[in-house]
């Protein structure tokens, strides 16, 4: 054989497709076996299900609707004896079903020509069904029948009911007639008895024929004869009685009625008529049941034995089927088992060819992989095979070649790449800022870096590799390094799970070191020492900035609090404690007048000040802004109390010189004692704030010790505070209005605006005190806006030269809407601005001079009046009286009260109304109560005045007197 030929035909593809077309050929073979013995079962089957099986469902439902016809035959006969048209119902569902079967059977037969079975079958259904028709048409005529017979029946009936009447009032005369004669002669008894015997023998006679008309059907005419002959025999005795009756008494009625009763009976057309043609009908059902008897007969017989041949046949073909099967299988059987020996064979060798070569080379590579040596050869019978195993076994060989002249390049470079690697871990080691220290499992040093050196002091020649972790601790405490916490051993802290708890040490007192510990994947230890010296000054000033205050270094609110709760833990309520809160008297107007830089400065020397007032055992801080706390832990009686409030009122009382400003402020100061006031830190702190709040209503610079009567005092300005929010939500204020007069000819020139509080348990409430509680719980833009809107809506009922003065407050002066509030209004109310006067106090000039003054001007621009109240009591400047023209400058009340006994009063209201004067700003004096004070005021200038030499403030419905 050729050598290409051979390589051809040993190629494993060429084997392969081999196999698989014998497998093809084998399964062909048993296909084909199998379709062939399929045809022969199915042909069986075919003419089965085509021939025998129709034709044994067709006899079996051709006979089950012979049975039907011929029991519904039976059913009508049964109706017809009733004679009361029940057989209607028998035919109501109609029999065409039952008649279609036995067609079926028929045209089935006509298929299979079988032609004489089918006239057989088609005359048997022919007969049936006339048959049926008959029976129908005889039932309906003896329905007839039986209709003119109860007629007649109940003629009779009547009849003789007439006649059994008749005869009773027959009685009923015989007893009236006879009855004189019986009293006279007992002899004439015996012709009244005999003529009543008959009338006796008459009812009894009418009482059998009644009995019999009452039970007479058609159904009795089989019995009629008998019937007939009683029936003449009791018409003969009727006679015979109505004779003897006729010479007795009048008998015509009894006569008609006998005569009526036998024509009844026996005249044509009567009931022994309709016996006698009953009885022929009766012979005619008969026939027609006989005719039905003999087509069922008929049919019966072709039915038996077509579903006989049926079923024979049906078994023969099964019979012929199963053959099929059985011998189809065992000669399938028989070729499956022969192709599967042939297979295994095939197999057996084809796996000897190819699954133990590829074993062989399997077995190689494992022992490659073992042995890891890549050197050996791959086994020659396999390197030199001509088929794909032999093609497998070269490449792999060429292939383990190549391995390992990579394995061989890959090592050298690897160990290139470690060096690298070695070098660059190195030098990260060396530049992290922390010290570090690695160990064996046994606890030698196998690295460390020179951070840890430096950390440490120690120099590279007394530090080797190998040396003991006890040997470098050792080392290291010879250098000045002791732990701050000591650890279990001498040698590194102990492993505690994965992570060990981070230990600190100190190293000469000049850094501290934090040292991390953990496990390596080797057992071995990692340490990690890194200085914090600097972390820890800043964690100590940050937590330092978290308990002091940074402008004064007084201890803040949480740091006093807590100093607070461990003084009352130590005294453990044997011993008291007193807090002191402090609050600067108007340190709000030092920054308002001097800025808040020069605040500043003022509070850091307050807190020197407080600190020198204080023992060392006392404790000081600022809460925040200008309220301070004083603790005193020892030696706290009230005395030493009362002498510490004293003192701190005066040191702190005493000027102040802050950037070339003299500043004087004042101090108010609440005490509260513990335990005598509570023993909880927060509650002691609100009691004390209580009684500043006292100190601070009783004239400030002074001081007051708690008292639960103050508690009460609170939780009343919270209810009325609360009152206060309920009715400015509702508008339950109230606008009063006291008039301005001209002081040249007493004429009414407007009115101001006072705001009044009706409450419904307290009365009237103080301006004083409602609107700075406004003012403190954010509540006084609100309650202005709705003044502002009012007080326009109600001066539109007075004249139009008549102004109206509205009070504003600082607060809601600073409300960046507050000139579209004042528009807002105006168009609301459709109120001239003109005569819209918005009075100011000079605080409102203090804060934001520039903004108020645009603020100002814009007012001023939409047309409404600027008026300055309460002149000459603040910190006002004559500056703000050029920098802004003001409409209008009112007087303080105290100068007008005081002008009559002061001469300093007189003098200040006599500059102010010169100074308004030539400035053509016009003058209102406020608090004017007598004329003495008013012929004063037109003497100094003044222009207008208002009081309760006028008249108090009033209700708008009030106001209108004045106008008028």
């Amino acid at each position: 054989m050729p050598e290409c030929a051979r390589r051809g035909f040993g190629r494993l593809r060429f084997k392969m497709v081999a196999a698989a077309l014998c497998s093809v050929i084998v399964v062909s073979v048993i296909g084909w076996i199998g379709l062939s013995y399929t045809n022969q079962v199915a042909t069986v089957v075919t003419r089965t299900t085509d021939t025998q099986y129709p034709l044994l469902t067709n006899a079996m439902s051709a006979s089950n609707a012979m049975r039907t016809l011929t029991r519904t035959a039976r059913d009508i006969r049964t109706s017809c004896d009733r004679a009361d048209g029940s057989h209607r119902a028998k035919l109501e569902g109609g029999l065409s079903t039952e008649f279609a079967a036995i067609d079926a059977l028929a045209d089935f037969l006509r298929h299979t020509d079988a032609l004489d079975t089918e006239r057989t079958v088609r005359a048997a259904k022919d007969e049936l069904e006339l048959t049926i028709s008959n029976l129908s048409s005889l039932c309906d005529t003896r329905e007839t029948l039986q209709i003119s017979f109860e007629e007649q029946r109940q003629q009779a009936l009547a009849t003789v009911a007439e006649l059994d009447e008749l005869v009773q009032s027959m009685h009923s005369y015989a007893g009236t007639v006879f009855q004189p004669a019986r009293t006279e002669s007992n002899e004439q008894d015996a012709p009244s008895l005999e003529a009543a015997l008959h009338l006796a023998h008459i009812s009894i006679h009418l009482a059998r024929l009644s009995k019999d008309l009452a039970r007479a059907h058609t159904s009795q005419a089989l019995g009629y004869t008998r019937d007939q002959e009683a029936h003449l025999d009791i018409l003969a005795a009727l006679e015979g009685e109505r004779d003897f009756l006729g010479a007795a008494f009048p008998a015509q009625d009894i006569e008609a009625l006998i005569a009526r009763l036998s024509n009844i009976l026996t005249a044509p057309g009567g009931l022994h008529d309709a016996w006698r043609r009953t009885r022929l009908f009766d012979s005619g059902m008969a026939a027609q049941i006989l005719m039905v008897s003999r087509a069922d007969n008929a049919l019966a017989a072709v039915l038996r034995n077509l579903e006989n041949d049926a079923r024979i046949q049906y078994r023969e073909a099964t019979k012929a089927i199963d053959d099929k099967i059985v011998e189809s299988r065992f000669v399938v059987a028989l070729v499956a088992a022969s192709s599967s020996l042939m297979l295994l064979v095939a197999g057996l060798v084809f796996a000897s060819r190819l699954t133990r070569p590829v074993e062989r080379l399997t077995t190689h590579v494992e022992h490659l992989r073992r042995t890891d040596d890549l050197n050996q050869q791959t086994p020659l019978r396999l390197v030199t095979r001509s088929d794909e195993i032999g093609t497998l076994a070269q490449s792999f060989e060429q292939l383990i070649l190549e391995l390992s002249n990579a394995r061989r390049r890959l090592e050298e470079e690897s160990r290139q790449n470690i060096r690298i690697q070695y070098d660059r871990l190195t030098a990260a080691i060396e530049s992290i800022p922390q010290g570090l220290c690695l160990t064996d499992a046994d606890g030698r040093l196998l690295m460390i870096n020179t951070r840890f050196l430096q950390l440490y002091d120690l120099t590279p020649g007394q530090v080797h590799t190998g040396m003991s972790l006890r040997e470098l601790s050792k080392l290291c405490r010879e250098q000045g390094a002791r732990w701050l916490q000591q650890p279990e051993s001498e040698q590194e802290p102990a492993l505690r799970d994965t992570y060990l708890v981070p230990q600190m040490l100190d190293f000469r007192n000049e850094r501290t070191v934090v040292v991390q510990v953990a496990d390596t994947p080797e057992g071995g230890l990692v340490s990690v020492h890194e200085d914090i010296t600097e972390r820890r000054k800043q964690e100590e000033q940050i937590t330092r900035l978290a308990h002091h205050d940074t402008l004064t270094g007084l201890a803040n609110r949480t740091l006093f609090r807590k100093k607070l709760a461990a003084a009352q833990a130590e005294q453990e309520g044997e011993r008291d404690v007193a807090l002191l809160c402090l609050d600067l008297d108007d340190f709000k107007s030092v920054n308002d007048s001097l800025g808040h830089p020069v605040g500043d400065r003022l509070l850091v020397q307050i807190g020197e000040r407080l600190r020198h007032c204080l023992s060392d055992t006392d404790r000081v801080a600022r809460l925040g802004g200008d309220e301070f706390a004083v603790l005193l832990t020892e030696n706290v009686t009230p005395d030493r109390v009362t002498q510490m409030a004293n003192k701190v009122i005066e040191r702190l009382g005493r000027p102040y010189w802050v950037e070339g400003h003299t500043i004087v402020t004042g101090v108010s100061i609440g005490i509260a004692i513990a335990p005598r006031n509570d023993f909880d830190p927060d509650v002691l702190l609100k009691r004390a704030d209580i009684a500043l709040f006292r100190a601070k209503q009783d004239g400030r610079s002074t001081y007051r010790y708690f008292e639960p009567e103050m508690d009460d005092h609170i939780q009343a300005r919270r209810l009325l505070e609360m009152d206060l929010r309920n009715a400015i939500e509702h508008e339950k204020m109230e606008l009063h209005y006291q008039p301005q007069v001209s002081l040249d000819d007493e004429s009414l020139r407007g009115f101001e605006a006072l705001l009044r509080w009706r409450h419904p348990e307290r009365g009237f409430v103080s301006p004083a005190e409602f609107v700075v509680m406004a003012e403190e719980i954010g509540l006084i833009d609100r309650l202005g806006n709705w003044v502002l809107r009012r007080a326009c809506q109600d001066a539109l009922h007075w004249p139009e030269d008549i102004s109206i003065a509205v009070n504003l407050s600082p607060v809601q002066f600073r409300n960046e809407a507050f000139l579209d509030e004042v528009r807002n209004a105006l168009a609301a109310s459709g109120l001239n601005p003109t005569r819209l006067v918005l009075e100011i106090t000079e605080g409102v000039l203090l804060e934001d001079t520039d903004h108020n003054l645009s603020l100002l001007e814009a007012l001023r621009n939409i047309g409404v009046q600027i008026a300055m109240d309460d002149f000459g009591t603040g910190y006002s400047s004559l500056g703000y009286l050029c920098k802004f023209r003001f409409d209008k400058v009112k007087i303080d009340r105290s100068f007008v009260n005081g002008m009559l006994i002061s001469r300093d009063s007189h003098a200040v209201v006599h500059a102010i109304c010169g100074l308004c004067t030539s400035l053509g700003i016009e003058t209102i004096a406020e608090g004017v109560e007598s004329s003495q004070q008013v012929d004063a005021l037109r003497q100094l200038g003044c222009k207008q005045s208002q009081g309760y030499y006028y008249a108090k403030a009033v209700p708008l419905a009030e106001t209108l007197d004045f106008v008028e």
